[in-house]
């Protein structure tokens, strides 16, 4: 009879402990097992016993660019926090090394959006994807987690559901927003979707995806900072953030400098201040600014200008739920090429392109989806936010109203709890 805590020895050579959670007698090791993460079952049924850290756990996880980085490495500290002993490995970037994880490479010096972009970097894109099918084939995962960028994790999904490994999708793509026609393609690929925003866990669950809503992740940082009483001291600042990637600023800085010279001939005395995410976008911005001195460029974190500024113009994406957070009107901004704005009428599906206004249901903040150089559209919507204070009042309060719905930390531990939970199960 084995009694709770007794070591005994097991069929692969290693000790450990077990617990009995029941009086019948166990069998002997020389039968056959099967195992699973958290308990170990005969195959005849005769007794069950909880194994504690028999193997270590292995995930994989692939992202694509620096947001994805910071998102995984989150994850992978929420999970350690659960189970220490999982082990991680993946296609990743400093940060996520940094939280413990071997990364192949690193993704995030060569990283973008769309489909253009892997287009372009096909060669890149096609080596990072055979070495992590080769570490698949090598050393099997016990999961795949997949972080965003879409293209190419769907295409490894594949590969994994090829192999037999379970697949978990967290931060997945907008396929309720453009391009329904992976929906199918993805129901067969993932076995479990971790959602950031409300309404995908019941649009995947139609699909018949295990879906779960776990909230956005930038929730976590950004609950732990207060959010400051509006000022009317001084002279009004507008903040511009033309995006974290170099293509996004190069499509939107131009405009938001051209607004900037717009608004100033109709308000002379209103400061203009552009933050940019790295120190190397410094130069390539100023050289587009000119010399002008009109707008002060900084590389850094973006928060002192979201908490301090009287109105914004964002690039549309994660910084404008950065703005809600921090109740700061906007101008949320979108270009697309010649060749988007012909395909967006078939393929997208949303009548929003800002999250801010998708998760509210209804224009919260003025948004625009320009195909050409239409800065006169932004300064008359930037100029109506600037002339009239009660329009910035119904602003904060409606974003005050989202926040207090979708402002909520935990994200990553709610994902580390659900991506556990549902590997037990897949293990059982």
């Amino acid at each position: 009879m084995v009694t709770r805590g007794q070591t005994v020895p097991d069929i692969r050579k290693k000790s450990t402990v077990i617990a009995c959670y029941d009086t019948t007698p166990l069998p002997d090791t020389r039968l056959r097992y099967r195992f699973v993460y958290g308990n170990l079952r005969c195959r005849n049924g005769q007794g069950i016993l909880r194994l504690e850290h028999l193997l270590s756990r292995k995930i994989f996880i692939s992202v694509g660019e620096a947001s994805g980085d910071a998102h995984g490495a989150n994850l992978i500290k929420a999970i350690h926090e659960i189970d220490p002993d999982v082990e991680f490995r993946g296609l990743g970037g400093p940060k996520m090394a940094e939280a413990g994880c071997r990364c192949i490479t690193d993704v995030t010096a060569k990283s973008g959006m769309w489909v253009r972009h892997i287009v372009q970097n096909y060669f890149h894109y096609r080596r990072l994807f055979h070495r992590a099918v080769q570490t698949f084939d090598a050393d099997p995962p016990d999961a795949l987690v997949l972080i965003d960028h879409p293209v190419f994790n769907v295409a490894l999904a594949r590969k994994a559901k090829e192999r037999g490994i379970p697949v978990i999708y967290y931060i997945c793509p907008q396929t309720w927003a453009w391009g329904s026609w992976r929906i199918k393609k993805m129901a067969r690929r993932i076995d479990k979707m971790l959602v950031i925003l409300p309404f995908e866990q019941a649009f995947w669950r139609k699909f018949g995806v295990e879906a779960e809503y776990v909230g956005h992740p930038i929730f976590d940082r950004l609950c732990e900072e207060d959010v400051p009483e509006k000022s009317s001291d001084g002279p009004p600042l507008v903040g511009l953030l033309p995006g974290s990637r170099m293509n996004e600023i190069k499509n939107l800085f131009p405009i938001m400098l051209k607004t900037a010279d717009a608004l100033h001939e109709e308000f002379p005395d209103v400061r203009f201040r552009a933050v940019c995410a790295r120190e190397d976008h410094v130069a390539p911005m100023e050289d587009m600014a000119g010399g002008s001195g009109l707008v002060e460029i900084e590389a850094g974190d973006p928060h002192d200008l979201m908490k301090t500024a009287t109105i914004c113009m964002v690039a549309s994406g994660t910084a404008s739920l950065e703005l809600a957070y921090f109740r700061m009107p906007m101008v949320v901004l979108y270009r697309i090429v010649w060749f988007g704005r012909l395909v967006c009428p078939i393929f997208v599906n949303t009548d929003h392109i800002s999250l801010v206004n998708l998760l509210a249901g209804k224009e919260i903040v003025p948004e625009l989806c320009m195909f050409r150089d239409n800065f006169r559209a932004v300064a008359d919507k930037t100029a109506e936010l600037l002339r009239d204070e009660t329009k910035q009042e119904t602003c904060i309060n409606e974003l005050d109203k989202l926040c207090q719905e979708i402002a909520k930390p935990g994200a990553s531990a709610r994902a580390a709890k659900a991506a556990l939970e549902f590997l037990d199960h897949a293990g059982s």
